[in-house]
């Protein structure tokens, strides 16, 4: 997968390319980062994006692109989601 110069993956794809550049997906990435810390517990992407009052399609990108960098994991714990279905929940990765 390409990197930005942040080391920050993208698709294979121009408009994924471009996305990933933006100052609002380093934002989002701040703001993920901010809340699971918050938190305390891991999270689940919906739960996110409610908490963060963002749309599901503008964080899951970034949770992609944060466990790429190592900055959050999987948290082997399970949640359900809108659509009745297994879904990850996220947690930050311990130092």
């Amino acid at each position: 997968m390409p990197y930005t110069s942040q080391d920050v993956g993208w698709q294979r794809t121009d408009t994924s390319h471009d996305a990933a550049k933006t100052t609002d997906a380093a934002n989002i990435r701040k703001k993920v980062l901010w809340i699971l810390g918050r938190a305390e517990i891991p999270l689940t992407s919906e739960e996110i994006a409610a908490g963060l009052g963002l749309p599901y399609r503008s964080v899951q990108p970034r949770l992609s692109e944060l466990r790429d960098l190592g900055l959050v994991e999987d948290s082997g714990e399970r949640g359900v989601s809108t659509y009745n279905k297994s879904v990850i929940k996220w947690g930050l990765v311990d130092d």
